[in-house]
């Protein structure tokens, strides 16, 4: 008995451990196996299209995004497997639109009468003279009940302008209640919006927004030198029409442009306002630098009492 309990329990912790290692498995793709990027634009004087595309885990999951100058709408498209969701959703409508539909039985022709002996249409006129008087009979029955309707709906019309007249009434009093009550709720709610303005006045005072936008985007840096792209090619010509300030966003492009961007040119235009460009660019995104800068940030001291305050504030 005892060596049973013991296998038992043996494979109920090998299955907890393959959960477990299983787990870290998944954890571990989605923390540090790269979502590799692809953009590419192209522009000239008159056309403008681009393309954006994301793969992961050796193009388990795929997304691209295109737009060019004749569509209305950019196309979207999701691959799962190589399969995209529209063969997914095609597969399912399929079974549905091949359904076997029954044919509706064919109606019978009406065979032909033959005539009838002068007997037959003898008692077929009597029988026929029958319902029509019968007929005559329940016409006028109906006349007598509907006129019995048209009385007592006449009797009650008369008992029901009392009747409305009191849900009148009633209706009046209740909205003369709530108009009564309307202005210490408007007297509340605006002691409240109050309290809450001098809060938020009180903690832009405290904590300056500028050390907070700053402080923010450093974080924003930090993230963009790890997800900027790692390889250029093509051309970009540029011009702003300024040559002063052309320059200045030559100089920022040049700091910007990473080191293995070889194979692509930098065109600026100082004389007029041009842009003409076609230029491919790849990178990747890691989850694991997300993970860090938000550990980062939640463990910022002044970011949380930032964030305390803010709570407060919108609880009160």
């Amino acid at each position: 008995m005892l060596h049973m309990v013991l296998v038992i329990l043996k494979i109920i912790g090998i299955l907890l451990a393959a959960v477990a290692a299983l787990l870290l498995l998944i954890l571990g793709c989605l923390l540090f196996v790269p979502v590799r990027y692809r953009i590419r634009l192209k522009k000239d004087k008159e056309t403008l299209s681009g393309e954006a595309a994301a793969f992961w885990l050796l193009h388990l999951l795929s997304f691209s995004l295109a737009y060019s100058a004749g569509r209305e709408r950019p196309g979207i498209q999701i691959r799962i497997f190589g399969i995209s969701l529209e063969q997914f959703r095609k597969k399912r409508r399929r079974p549905a639109e091949e359904a076997p539909v029954e044919e509706a039985p064919a109606e019978e022709e009406p065979a032909e009468q033959e005539p009838l002996p002068e007997e037959v249409r003898e008692e077929e006129e009597e029988s026929f003279g029958k319902e029509e008087s019968s007929g005559k009979e329940e016409s006028f029955e109906e006349e007598e009940s509907s006129g019995k309707k048209e009385r007592f709906e006449k009797e009650a019309f008369r008992e029901k302008p009392e009747q409305s007249r009191k849900e009148a009434f009633g209706r009046w009093k209740d909205r003369i209640l709530r108009l009564k009550q309307k202005p210490g709720q408007w007297s509340r709610s605006f002691r409240r919006k109050k309290r809450r303005l001098a809060s938020t006045v009180s903690l832009i005072r405290e904590y300056r927004p500028r050390e907070v936008l700053e402080l923010l985007w450093g974080y924003a840096k930090k993230l963009a030198r790890h997800f900027r792209p790692r390889k250029i090619r093509g051309f970009l010509k540029f011009g702003t029409g300024d040559p002063a300030l052309t320059g200045e966003l030559t100089g920022i492009l040049y700091l910007l442009l990473p080191v293995s961007a070889k194979d692509f040119s930098l065109e600026p235009e100082f004389h007029e306002a041009a842009l003409e460009a076609d230029l491919t660019a790849w990178g990747r995104i890691r989850g694991i630098h997300l993970l860090v800068t938000a550990v980062e940030i939640f463990r910022n001291k002044q970011l949380k009492k930032i964030i305390r305050r803010l709570r407060s504030t919108l609880e009160c």
